[in-house]
């Protein structure tokens, strides 16, 4: 290799390395940039007035969505949503479908997690609340997971590994709305939780309520590493082009103070 191409070539990959990070960096940039405007639409969401649950349309509800609960809760039916953690303990999330007067589809409700010590059972009678529901939550889309297969287990005909709609319509003898509501802990809470003590304490035999799901919270609006990452490709880029000037004007600094040969 001639002394020309020592210097061109470590140039040129320089110059494509950091290019490449350079534009990596500037799409980090650009998944910043989205990540905000989609926690500004989902703030927006949250902090809506709530709309009462029989006014939802369906799929074209938007995700996020504050709405009020009304109606009746389907005991009978509910599941256990399996392998759910809740400050690094175990535990379930507890799906029921909620049932509007005059309406055939069903609403799920994710009323909130419990303690399980091996993620898969707990002692529905113990959770119950008044059947009439009521509250805020937020929508989110019940999606059909790809991976497909039977989300539940022969041994806890209950338990649910995933929110799969056709999996849960072949468990339901009633249609489901397309999304699903997350409740949220409200000031009622305070006044079931007083009402289950009272009870728990006049139950005379037989299993008394053991309280109410501990609620989901709202979700949490970070912005994610993008910036960070953003940082780390620009820092590589800088490295590939200060790496090769280094480089070059170490050779240069070589060449200039190399003995010269005798003429």
């Amino acid at each position: 290799m001639n002394a020309r191409l020592r210097i061109v070539l470590p140039i040129v990959a320089a110059i494509v390395i950091a290019t490449g990070c350079v534009s990596l960096g500037l799409w980090q940039l650009d998944r910043l940039a989205q990540r905000r405007a989609e926690n500004a639409v989902t703030r927006a969401q949250l902090a809506s007035e709530p709309i009462a649950v029989r006014d939802l349309r369906g799929a074209t509800v938007a995700p996020h969505r504050r709405v009020a609960l009304e109606g009746r809760y389907d005991f009978s039916n509910e599941m256990l949503l399996t392998s759910r953690t809740h400050r690094g303990a175990p535990g379930v999330n507890i799906i029921t479908p909620l049932r509007l007067a005059g309406r055939d589809t069903a609403i799920l409700v994710n009323r909130g997690w419990v303690y399980s010590p091996d993620g898969t059972t707990i002692d529905l009678d113990g959770w119950r609340e008044a059947d009439r529901a009521d509250g805020t939550g937020y929508t989110l889309a019940l999606t059909r997971d790809e991976r497909g297969g039977d989300i539940g287990s022969a041994s806890h005909p209950r338990a649910i590994r995933r929110l799969d709609p056709v999996g849960i319509s072949e468990r339901l003898p009633y249609p489901v709305a397309p999304v699903y509501i997350v409740l949220l802990a409200g000031a009622g809470d305070s006044t079931r939780r007083a009402q289950l003590e009272q009870s728990r304490v006049a139950v005379a035999g037989g299993p008394a309520p053991s309280g109410i799901p501990t609620r989901m919270q709202a979700p949490a609006l970070d912005e994610g590493p993008h910036w960070s990452y953003a940082v780390q490709w620009f820092a590589f880029a800088f490295i590939a082009i200060a790496g090769v000037a280094t480089l070059h004007w170490s050779q240069r600094r070589r060449a200039i103070v190399a003995p010269q040969p005798p003429r």
